[in-house]
């Protein structure tokens, strides 16, 4: 059997890459067909927590939902395009077109950022946004 893809998490020190779990790499790299291959190196950054995600999906965008009368995935993409617009390039056109961003792309700062953001957008509605410390998620 061949194996297509392997990742494993390291560090860089000193300029020198210390990967961690060598000998599973070493084995996953014998289930590989001989031939070209393309290897990335790339930073990690800390991803939103979990805590923040329940938060976010169980308070926030229920709340704005309940409040604009939407479902919770219009409600969703709503927010994401007020908060945290993203801008690509239609393919065809050129053209630069705003679009929803993702939460999942946020590191645990830009995620309370965004938290803030929502607070602000709900009391601009009229709408109470709790502190994710003061209710469970």
């Amino acid at each position: 059997m061949h194996q297509e893809e392997y990742s494993t998490l390291g560090v860089v020190e000193n300029g020198k890459l210390q990967m961690r779990g060598r000998a599973l790499f070493e084995e996953a790299m014998r289930r590989f067909p001989n031939g070209p291959v393309i290897v990335e190196v790339k930073t990690t950054k800390p991803q939103r927590s979990h805590a923040q995600n329940r938060y976010w999906h169980g308070v926030v965008i229920p709340l704005f939902a309940e409040h604009c009368g939407y479902e919770l995935a219009e409600m969703k993409d709503a927010l994401a395009l007020k908060l945290i617009p993203k801008e690509i390039a239609n393919m065809d056109t050129g053209e630069v077109m705003t679009v929803p961003g993702h939460t999942a792309d946020l590191n645990v700062q830009e995620f309370n950022d965004l938290i803030e953001r929502a607070q602000r957008l709900g009391a601009e509605m009229d709408i109470y946004i709790p502190d994710p410390g003061e209710v469970a998620a």
